[in-house]
């Protein structure tokens, strides 16, 4: 009878027991981040406005960490504003570029860095929250008339949703 009892309370442990390397972990960082901000540092003439921010413009930009080392992002990564004469009058255009890719990822304390399948990297800055992305020439101005341009550097935050 003791030999019966042993027995069923070693088939239980190995039964009640997981295997918890089966199952997928996920980051605390998994999950979706919207875009809450996107600014040049300072002001800038658009369209015969003084502006700064941009936010509205990539309002459906967003990363999505799907686990501890993958995730994607799509992002507007270029807004272009044009002017030109025309008849006298100053006419405006516009432009944006979208753009998705999937990565794998590392962080190393408050640095994240996103590597795209063509080696290139990206990278981020996470603050509680946020997370911060620069890039060096995402607004350009130009003007139609004297084919002149000028680049801004903006700065993407995403938000923990």
């Amino acid at each position: 009878m003791m030999k019966k009892c042993v027995l069923f309370v070693i088939a239980i442990f190995f039964i009640s027991c997981s295997n918890d390397d089966a199952t997928k972990k996920t980051s605390a960082m998994a999950g979706v981040w919207k875009l809450t901000s996107l600014t040049t540092e300072s002001p800038i003439l658009v369209n015969g406005v003084l502006t700064k921010n941009f936010t509205q413009i990539a309002s459906n930009s967003q990363i999505n960490f799907i686990d501890t080392t993958s995730g994607t992002i799509s992002y507007v990564s270029g807004i272009g504003f044009f002017s030109q004469t025309i008849n006298q009058n100053i006419e405006y255009s516009s432009t944006s570029s979208f753009e998705s890719f999937n990565f794998d990822f590392t962080k190393n304390n408050n640095l994240v860095t996103f590597y795209k399948e063509n080696d290139e990297t990206v990278n981020l800055v996470l603050d509680g929250n946020t997370l911060t992305m620069e890039v060096g020439s995402g607004i350009v101005l130009g003007n139609l008339d004297n084919n002149t341009t000028e680049n801004y550097a903006i700065k993407y935050v995403f938000t923990k949703q």
